[in-house]
């Protein structure tokens, strides 16, 4: 008898008609989405080469926002989404009611910008230049930059975050084409460039898979893809005395996998990182008087520079190793110790879904997902998540023909549904603007009890 939930097409689901199907994974819906056909695949190892490559690219998404320390963080944050949404308050009239969801919501929105820097206006972006900058590749230059976070009133802050400019020719600031500050999708997208690297090795061969990345390292509009891997390739250099790019790609996915996983808003671990920060005299350190994730980047790095790590036989099977150095170094727990707080987090976020339907069915996926990579070691949950993967997938495949295939664990219905509340959010975040029109005044209008018929 069948498995109740296999490898079988479904009707398209309420709420993806006007999804665009390009390959992606959304973290608010958590469907992957492949930009093909699955023919006559049976199950997903009989997903044709290419759609299996981006299958996994994108499972390796699923993993590391569910599983991650700052994964979970920005999980916290839909979970909270989903919490107001779902939330009826019945003492309070209808308009009542989606006036306090709106600055709910625009409170969540903000609050989560300080992950998703990398997203938003901070990302800074010159296209004009991106074709000469593109062409000019063998002069790329990279400089380290800060910059502030600005505040609800829209006046800058003295928080700083970490962040990398881009340059070619002279180097000169009329050459500068990016600034990519280090958030939540650049350390994600580094991760998952890091499973296709393992993935593709295997199916495309290692010369080809080279030749393509490096090509694509010098696309401006890749670098959330690759941009922490061009401080990673001169430290390699500097230190091996020759280039070796399998081995920076590697070490770049191994490093940004660390900050991902360092619960950065402990006091006692934000504590020891400026610390080593300020006792290296690193130039980050004099902006690190509040927490930011970013700054974990170049005090990582740095430390691997001092450990004298073996590059000629660097490869998955040092990552656990790695790791573990980096944290000792630079005076954090291992990552047993670093686990005990992410499974805190786990508690809160699951404790938040579990007051409404919806969020439940968030839920169970949050739960499969911790317990399947109990079964990996780190380094294999960051480069081969889809190792110990069952014959069918845990939540829906959206392919670009419209076909879905179910999900075992969040059903298509239920994503559907996840669909829908992501939308009337974005509607939520207009609708404050919209609604505080009218501002309070404690004095009455004197003038209003000489107006007629009064």
């Amino acid at each position: 008898m069948s498995a109740p939930h296999q490898f079988a097409r479904t009707s398209v689901a309420p709420g993806f008609e006007d999804v665009e199907k390009l390959a992606s994974f959304s973290p608010e819906t958590f469907c992957i989405f492949l930009d093909g056909s699955p023919g006559t695949a049976d199950c997903l190892q009989d997903l044709p080469p290419d759609l299996y490559s981006s299958f996994a690219h994108e499972f390796g998404h699923l993993i590391h926002y569910c599983t991650s320390y700052m994964g979970l963080k920005l999980l916290q944050h839909w979970a909270k989404t989903i919490s107001v949404m779902c939330c009826t308050r019945s003492e309070l009239t209808p308009e009542e009611r989606v006036t306090w969801q709106s600055r709910e919501i625009v409170s969540i929105a903000r609050s989560k910008q300080v992950l998703s820097i990398d997203d938003e206006y901070y990302y800074e972006r010159e296209p004009t230049l991106f074709r000469a900058a593109h062409l000019a590749k063998d002069t790329w230059s990279i400089r380290a930059v800060g910059g502030r976070l600005f505040t609800a009133g829209g006046q800058l802050s003295d928080h700083h975050f970490w962040g990398t400019r881009f340059f070619f020719s002279d180097g000169g600031q009329a050459y500068s084409f990016i600034r990519l500050p280090v958030g939540i999708r650049t350390l994600l997208e580094h991760t998952a460039k890091t499973i296709d690297f393992v993935v593709d090795a295997k199916t495309v061969g290692a010369a080809t898979l080279l030749a393509r990345l490096s090509a694509e390292a010098y696309e401006p509009e890749m670098l959330h893809y690759y941009g922490l891997t061009h401080w990673v390739g001169p430290l390699i250099e500097r230190q091996a005395g020759k280039a070796n790019i399998w081995r920076a790609f590697m070490l770049a996915g191994n490093v940004v996998a660390l900050v991902l996983d360092v619960p950065f808003e402990s006091s006692e671990h934000w504590a020891a990182v400026r610390l080593y920060a300020e006792r290296k005299k690193l130039d980050c350190a004099q902006f690190m008087e509040h927490v930011h994730p970013s700054f974990l980047f170049p005090i990582f790095l740095h430390a691997v520079s001092e450990l004298g790590i073996d590059f000629d036989d660097y490869g998955v099977d040092a990552m656990d190793e790695t790791a573990e150095r980096v944290l000792k170094h630079v005076g954090l727990p291992s990552l047993q110790g670093l686990a005990t707080e992410k499974d805190q987090l786990l508690a809160g976020v699951l404790s938040l879904l579990e007051g409404n339907e919806l969020g439940q069915q968030v839920a169970t996926l949050l739960r499969w997902a911790r317990s399947y990579v109990n079964g990996l070691r780190w380094s294999a949950r960051l480069v081969l998540p889809a190792e110990l993967l069952p014959r069918y997938p845990p939540t829906p495949l959206v392919f670009s023909d419209d076909e879905v295939c179910e999900g075992t664990i969040l059903s298509a219905e239920w994503a559907g549904e996840l669909v829908r509340c992501a939308r009337r959010r974005d509607e939520m975040l207009r609708y404050h603007f919209a609604r505080d029109i009218v501002e309070e005044n404690p004095q009455p209008n004197k003038a209003a009890a000489l107006l007629p018929g009064r």
